[in-house]
């Protein structure tokens, strides 16, 4: 129902990789815990569109958003430019 908390805890203990794909370029304004507690500490990376990539620890709304979603669990990596 709610995008909220889509990937909250998930894969808390051994998920090291995450790959969003290239459609995933847009997050709504009102989920910006989407990625709260995403995968093993430390050694996550999540592979994503770069309309979402505002660098390696921090996730953006979309292409022209300003908002930030920090992620502290891993990095963010573009594998999908645009």
């Amino acid at each position: 129902k709610y995008m909220r908390d889509m990937f909250f805890d998930t894969g808390y203990c051994a998920m090291t990789s995450l790959d969003l794909g290239p459609a995933f370029t847009k997050i709504p304004s009102t989920n910006t815990d989407v990625f709260k507690e995403t995968g093993k500490a430390n050694t996550i990376v999540i592979q994503a569109p770069e309309a979402i990539f505002e660098n390696n620890k921090t996730f953006k709304l979309s292409t022209d958003s300003t908002t930030a979603i920090t992620f502290e669990n891993g990095t963010i990596n573009p594998k999908y430019r645009t």
